[in-house]
């Protein structure tokens, strides 16, 4: 029995979470949380270290990110369709012998090759660790029912919480509204 129920949970992790074929170029991401997606999509990106590049409301492209397994660089485009995020990805392989700087001001995509995905591939998985973040992130900030927002930063100072929450504004991860209110909130706390 021991022998079944490990081959079931291994064959179940096994699968992707994505169901993807090899070589495929895409995840798409058909979401029915649709609350803040834009900020959630760039607050994904931003935290597996990308920089945003061009940030436009329905695509968003990072500039050029090291990457060590291959060595190299790595872009990632978010295209946001409704409640579909479609992302993809390029990268340059600098594992032999090429150790250039990437000069984000001229990128020349013909350089680089499609994120694309297959066992073991260590782009495919920057492509599924954004994925996995915005699908599964309980965003910071979500908006409650009466149009209030709620903190999610337990037992931390007033001091923490408002240094942290100032640093989102200036990321441009919450809007000066949301900002002013959580504000407020963390303020009228009693300690």
């Amino acid at each position: 029995m021991k022998k079944f129920l490990f081959t079931v949970i291994f064959f179940a992790v096994s699968i992707s979470t994505y169901s993807q074929k090899k070589w495929d170029t895409k995840i798409i991401l058909d979401l029915t949380d649709t609350a803040h997606l834009y900020e959630r999509v760039k607050f994904a990106l931003v935290k597996w270290k990308f920089e945003l590049q061009n940030d436009k409301e329905d695509t968003i492209v990072t500039s050029p990110r090291s990457i060590y397994n291959p060595s190299g660089y790595a872009i990632i485009q978010a295209v946001i369709e409704g409640s579909t995020v479609v992302l993809s990805g390029w990268y340059k392989d600098l594992r032999y012998g090429l150790k250039e700087i990437e000069n984000t001001n001229k990128i020349n995509l013909k350089t680089y090759k499609k994120i694309a995905y297959f066992p073991n591939s260590s782009t495919w998985r920057l492509l599924e660790n954004v994925a996995e973040e915005i699908k599964n992130n309980e965003f910071i900030y979500k908006a409650a029912k009466k149009n209030e927002t709620q903190i999610n930063l337990t037992r931390k100072s007033k001091e923490v919480r408002l240094r942290e929450l100032k640093d989102l504004l200036e990321k441009e991860l919450i809007t000066k509204d949301d900002y002013e209110r959580a504000k407020q909130k963390i303020l009228d706390e009693n300690d």
